[in-house]
């Protein structure tokens, strides 16, 4: 297995996996809002899909973001089915998003984490810190 880059093709198996992973780990999600969120932040040089022989079991899908600092990287989302996290395929798709980072020659590589996930201290065994920035939001409907 090895990340490969996302096409348009991959979206609706790519919303299937994204609503298994998030509604697995307790987030609301729906499928048809998933599927809004990954064509809406599709950009496609930045996202990739892991593959176990045709079915998807990961995503990163990330895209530039210009900064202050210059243009980094910015991941919007990992996903790794449930049944093959553990694997290392998150690992694969974190170092994909890397090397594009490298290639391209972005400042840096960004995410947001809840600090109480797992996921969070996963994201610092790799190198991520955090900055101090807590992210903000005030509701206009209640969902």
């Amino acid at each position: 297995m090895t990340p490969e880059h996302m096409t348009p093709e991959h979206i609706d198996e790519v919303a299937d996996l994204f609503y298994a992973t998030f509604t697995a780990a307790g987030e609301k999600w729906t499928r048809e809002r998933a599927k809004k969120h990954i064509i809406e932040s599709y950009f496609g040089e930045c996202h990739y899909v892991v593959k176990k022989g045709t079915a998807i079991v990961g995503v990163l899908l990330a895209f530039p973001l210009t900064k202050v600092a210059g243009t980094e990287l910015y991941i919007d989302t990992i996903a790794v089915h449930p049944q093959f996290q553990k694997n290392g395929i998150g690992t694969m798709l974190i170092t994909a998003a890397l090397e594009y980072a490298k290639k391209n020659d972005l400042v840096a590589v960004s995410l947001s984490a809840h600090a109480k996930l797992k996921s969070f201290t996963w994201y610092q065994s790799l190198g991520f810190v955090p900055t101090g920035w807590v992210e903000l939001i005030k509701m206009e409907k209640n969902r």
